[in-house]
């Protein structure tokens, strides 16, 4: 008798199949995941300009 391969979803607390085997996450949460991961990118890149901006004024203020 053989061991069946079957992989399960990492979230904790779910227990529904992988539909690929090279996959983490079942659909549901893939969804979810690659939607937070967007938004994570923008609050990134709004955050990076703003501590540019900040550090051009600073740098600005300094040379006065």
């Amino acid at each position: 008798m053989t061991v069946s391969d079957e992989k399960v979803c990492k979230v904790p607390g779910c227990s529904k199949e992988v539909y690929n085997a090279k996959s983490f996450f079942c659909g549901e949460h893939k969804r979810s995941v690659k939607e937070n991961g967007k938004k994570a990118l923008q609050t990134a890149v709004t955050v990076v300009a703003a501590v540019g901006v900040v550090a051009v004024k600073i740098k600005k203020s300094l040379k006065k």
